[in-house]
């Protein structure tokens, strides 16, 4: 939302990113512009790591990436020593190498196995890729290309690196003035600062590899750090959007913040009427809103019926499925149907708890996100997205008001098959022995 050459400290690191980045996509520009991605190879001792494989006129490019369970909210070490790879398809003439700034080094004992060529990564990073050539000139050209970019690349890593061990300093701060036993941190630092030293040494020393390998070294430490006190706070969540101080490593403090201020707190009455689903009448009294977008071959539906209770006499279902079943869209791209509670009226500043009960008899398809629940304040990028549960699953969302208005929360069926929803409820949550205020809902259209 800032402009990338602001002169304050994030977005100087933003920058830095991104132009890493463009120098690591100029360096392999044949491959990921001109090139065909063939396949996708797992390693065989890294569940969390993954490659791409493009191929490139007689050559192949494998691109490492580490992924895992929470990676979009805070990622792990995505970093460690000697990860293999199975690379299928590799030409017995071809010789492997791997792209780092400031070289291109051989890749040691590539191994011929069932499968294709086995290569083992020493120390493999989020900047690691390997190389299969046999054409000395592309080979040559790839190798002046990482010596080009090898100095401005070490100190981009330097920068990044500072950066990030600016920011795990700043939030222990935070966190630790309000109480013991909730950062771990160990001897991580001391260790991050060396391997700084080392690569300001490198610098200065012209070697460029080592520059880059001791920053992401420390970065390795940090993300350690970020990663472990970040599994920490969610410890007690169901999801991590349940509560927005949770989504990233830097709002840890907040969230810490906020479960000691609410600790001794109290819930607020349910504002949000017709959610235990009882009957078609009463939802559409409390103005719930039904809605649906017209896809080619498929049917919508939502209903209130027995079978979906949770508790009561019934509850909501969500269903879509293919007109033709013979021809079932791999893809759904928008959500067939969603509905959406009446909305209430919060003030700014309070806090808000959203609770549901959602069962999911068998996985959706065709969607990778599911069943999306999400309120009006916070939209998209807070969602929870739902793709199969094992019985009646709770589910729960914390949100705070930025400004007085109406809320909402909606329930969108992205993929095929059907939901069941039930006990639905918006609560305020507020200090003991504050007064309760209570304010009416926003007029609603019909079901």
């Amino acid at each position: 939302s800032s402009s990338l050459d602001a002169t304050d400290a994030e977005s100087r690191a933003r920058a830095a990113a991104v132009e890493l980045l463009n120098l690591e996509l100029e360096l392999v520009r044949p491959w990921v512009a001109a090139g065909n991605l063939v396949a996708v190879v797992r390693s065989p001792t890294h569940p969390d790591v993954s490659g791409a494989l493009f191929h490139y006129h007689r050559t192949h490019l494998l691109v490492p990436l580490w992924s895992g369970s929470g990676a979009q909210y805070v990622p792990g070490q995505a970093a460690d020593k000697r990860v293999k790879f199975v690379v299928p398809g590799v030409p017995k003439t071809n010789r492997v190498y791997e792209i780092v700034p400031g070289g291109l080094p051989p890749v040691e004992h590539p191994e011929r196995i069932a499968g294709g060529v086995q290569v083992t990564l020493g120390e493999f990073s989020l900047c690691s890729m390997v190389l299969f050539a046999e054409d000395h000139k592309i080979v040559d050209e790839i190798r002046q290309r990482a010596r080009e970019m090898g100095p401005h690349a070490a100190r981009l890593y330097r920068q990044l690196a500072a950066r990030k061990l600016h920011v795990v300093e700043d939030v222990e701060q935070r966190v630790t003035s309000r109480g013991a036993g909730r950062w771990q941190m160990g001897e991580h630092v001391s260790s991050v600062r060396k391997y700084l030293q080392s690569c300001d040494g490198a610098i200065a020393a012209h070697d460029y590899k080592a520059a880059c390998l001791n920053a992401d070294r420390a970065m390795r430490l940090l993300r350690i750090v970020e990663r472990s006190n970040w599994l920490l706070a969610v410890r007690s969540l169901r999801s991590p959007v349940a509560s927005p101080a949770t989504v990233c490593f830097s709002t840890l403090p907040w969230h810490w913040s906020m479960v000691d201020e609410t600790r001794s707190w109290r819930m607020g009455t349910n504002l949000a009427a017709g959610g235990d689903f009882e009957s078609i009448s009463a939802v559409m009294a409390a103005g719930w809103k039904h809605f649906q977008h017209t896809t080619p071959n498929l049917e919508a539906n939502g209903e209130i019926v027995a079978r979906a209770a949770h508790s009561g006499q019934a509850g909501l279902r969500l269903i879509i499925k293919p007109a033709t079943p013979d021809e079932a869209p791999t893809l759904v791209e928008t959500p067939p149907i969603w509905v959406t509670s009446p909305a209430v009226y919060v003030e700014a500043g309070t806090l808000v708890r959203i609770d549901s009960w959602v069962h999911i008899p068998t996985p959706l398809t065709g969607s990778v996100d599911g069943l999306k629940v999400f309120d009006s304040l916070t939209g998209d990028a807070l969602a929870e997205r739902i793709g199969e549960t094992t019985d009646w699953q709770p589910l729960t969302l914390y949100r705070t008001v930025p400004r007085s208005g109406p809320m909402s929360v909606t329930f969108a069926l992205c993929g095929l098959g059907e939901v069941w929803i039930d006990d639905v409820s918006i609560q305020v949550i507020s200090p003991a022995g504050a007064p309760v205020v209570q304010h009416p809902m926003v007029p609603g259209h019909r079901f």
